[in-house]
């Protein structure tokens, strides 16, 4: 962008962001303690929080075929799911497929290294756009 510069982003942030020196400051402390809520649920929810990923992961080491995975139950109530949910389900898919057609054994010899190449493939291609995109842009 032409109008963008280093000086242009600090002149605006001095601006707007730090207090003047013949103006009041606009942050006092009454108004940050006004701004700052300070809420106890919050540190209850992320205890139960805890203690259930904590009660999903000891059952899961105690019950071998538990289907509940701990991550799943942490990224469940998370933005992130929205994104990683059809990656998700298709390796369920995909494992489940494998394991109806070549049982146990096809989980060492197939599966596996088709997941690492598929993790190794997209790492390649990310870097390289990466790459790409810093030298061209």
């Amino acid at each position: 962008d032409a109008y963008y510069t280093v000086e242009r982003e600090q002149l605006m942030v001095a601006e707007y962001f730090r207090d003047h020196p013949d103006e009041q400051p606009l942050l006092t402390p009454e108004r940050r303690s006004r701004i700052a809520i300070k809420f106890p649920g919050v540190w209850i929810f992320t205890g139960i929080s805890f203690a259930i990923t904590g009660l999903l992961t000891l059952v899961r080491v105690i019950w071998l075929g538990f289907p509940l995975h701990p991550l799943g139950f942490a990224l469940a109530f998370s933005p992130a799911i929205y994104e990683l949910w059809p990656s998700i389900a298709t390796g369920h898919l995909i494992k489940r497929f494998g394991l109806r057609v070549g049982g146990i054994a096809l989980i060492p010899s197939v599966l596996r290294p088709f997941a690492v190449g598929l993790f190794v493939g997209d790492l390649c291609t990310v870097a390289f756009w990466r790459v790409l995109g810093s030298l061209v842009f």
